[in-house]
């Protein structure tokens, strides 16, 4: 743990996702309890012991797309038949990526994903981590399955003031939510609502697509209306 606020001031991510317009917003939740203050993470490249396995999972290194610095694996190979979306569906594509060494043991599934693909989350502070290309399986057309695995390695982090879930709100009305492309369950097409709903204020990180070798991962509170779409304001009270 670095000190307070190691990491100076920061912009905002901004990596729009699916186009998102609405011609009102309007609160139909009550707002949740917010700790004070909240780590903001530094994320990094793979670790040789990734990348260790990664070369053990595939036989032919071809098959894979690997940017070492970057953090990203997937698999166009396929690891086998995909199994149903079921919840025992669930447990068989849980143990088809740990055999193949590529669900660490800390995640769990996803809890926007069970009927699209099988999908699972890491946590930061008991905090869920919504990933771009994170650690799923997927199928193929042709019914085989595929496996995504981004999930960079937190180097260091440190504690950041958080603005209150009132003031996330208030920024919301002002315009100032947006879509993000990460894994949210959110629809993956363009959408317009007459009244964006909110139903669920979620404290949430990012982890969102990969720009450089080291970048800062940070808290954003989520709005989520009953159709799955998503917007997001920073959590951080800069």
């Amino acid at each position: 743990m670095l000190e307070a606020r190691a990491f100076g001031t920061f912009p905002a991510d901004r990596q729009p996702g699916a186009l998102l317009t609405f011609d009102h917003v309007r609160l139909a939740t009550a707002f949740p309890s917010a700790p004070a203050e909240a780590s903001v993470a530094l994320v990094g490249s793979y670790a040789e012991s990734w990348k260790d396995t990664v070369a053990r999972t595939v036989a032919d290194p071809s098959a894979w797309d690997v940017v070492p610095l970057y953090a990203e694996v997937s698999s166009h190979t396929s690891l086998g038949p995909m199994p149903s979306m079921s919840p025992a569906g669930m447990d068989a594509a849980r143990a088809l990526l740990q055999r193949n060494g590529l669900l660490p043991p800390d995640m769990e599934p996803h809890p926007y994903l069970g009927a699209q693909w099988f999908e699972f989350i890491r946590r930061l502070d008991g905090l869920p981590i919504f990933t771009n290309n994170g650690v799923s399986l997927r199928g193929s057309t042709d019914g085989a399955t595929q496996a995504l695995a981004r999930r960079r390695p937190i180097l260091a982090v440190s504690r950041y003031p958080l603005r209150s879930p009132v003031d996330a709100w208030s920024l919301l009305q002002q315009g100032q939510g947006r879509t993000m492309y990460v894994d949210d369950g959110a629809p993956q097409g363009p959408v317009h609502l007459s009244e964006f709903v909110v139903t669920s204020i979620e404290l949430v990180y990012l982890e969102l697509q990969v720009q450089g070798p080291r970048e800062l991962m940070q808290p954003y509170y989520a709005f989520r209306e009953p159709g799955g779409s998503v917007l997001y304001i920073p959590a951080v009270a800069l």
